[in-house]
């Protein structure tokens, strides 16, 4: 995905997996969407989930329609992450963008 960023064209890899990165693919992460499950880490090179979202800035992306994790999952895990929580509305869709730019 190509996206102008302060005016320079910037490509962003979108993936699913992490088997097989680099050190140079590890370097180049800019972001991490979560589903607040700590096995979703597994196989990371950090220390910790403080080291990882002190590095890279997560999200949890829900629909407003959709029951989020409990109170209490979501304390114990993206909150205490530092992970920002993401809504959006699915029969708004046009407002994505809005909510993209938090």
């Amino acid at each position: 995905v190509t996206r102008t960023v302060e005016g320079a064209p910037l490509t962003f890899r979108l993936v699913d997996r992490t088997r097989g990165f680099s050190r140079a693919d590890w370097e180049s992460v800019v972001a991490v969407f979560v589903d607040g499950s700590k096995w979703q880490f597994a196989d990371w090179p950090f220390k910790s989930m403080v080291d990882l979202f002190h590095t890279v800035p997560g999200f949890y992306l829900h629909f407003d329609d959709q029951p989020v994790a409990t109170a209490k999952d979501l304390q114990d895990t993206v909150v205490k992450w530092g992970c920002k929580i993401l809504t959006l509305r699915r029969n708004a869709r046009h407002q994505d963008a809005g909510v993209a730019g938090e």
